[in-house]
């Protein structure tokens, strides 16, 4: 008896057998549902746990069911119905099919002098500023560039101020950094 069931429930032993050492229902769902099939007690068949029912070429059998790699790619993970991306990808489209893309790099958002934070965010380097194009994009751009396009050309940034300082030799006149006046 022990090696009967033994030999209807193992999964090895069962594609080593015939269904004919098998009894009862079980038999019955091996044979209608395929070697993933087994009885739910009763009159009843279920797929065993991983597998799901699908009709495949006009028969209904017991198929491994898909995994988040297999729904989402390679760069996903996840259990049940919950998938994930992993980290430095997001859910998007690619090839009209919602798959997990690289995330765009703060570079590629920001240009050249972004950089990211241990915390994943980014920000700009040092002496640069987000500040938005014309289109209305978000880049970083130096704070002496900034500086020369309010006041011209003989200015520069103070990183300790955080202001905006004409040169030596130059004073603030109508919003602008001109030659100082050598005369009195």
């Amino acid at each position: 008896m022990m090696k009967t069931l033994l030999k209807c429930f193992g999964l090895l032993f069962i594609l080593a057998i015939t269904t004919a050492l098998c009894q009862g229902y079980y038999e019955s769902c091996f044979t209608t549902y395929g070697a993933f099939a087994m009885s739910a007690g009763g009159n009843t068949c279920r797929c065993m746990n991983g597998y799901h029912f699908e009709n495949k070429f006009g028969r209904t059998t017991c198929v491994k069911d898909p995994t988040c790699q297999d729904l989402y790619g390679w760069n996903s993970y996840g259990m049940g119905n919950t998938c994930y991306c992993n980290k430095g990808y997001h859910f998007g489209t690619s090839l009209g099919k919602t798959s997990c893309i690289k995330d765009p790099t703060c570079t590629e958002l920001y240009g050249f002098n972004a950089k990211e934070n241990y915390d994943g965010t980014c920000s700009c380097k040092s002496w640069y500023f987000r500040r938005n194009n014309i289109s209305g994009n978000l880049y970083c751009e130096n704070g002496d560039t900034i500086c020369r396009n309010q006041l011209g050309t003989f200015v520069r940034y103070n990183s300790l101020s955080n202001m905006c300082e004409c040169n030596a030799g130059y004073v603030i006149t109508n919003g602008k950094c001109t030659k100082k006046s050598t005369y009195r």
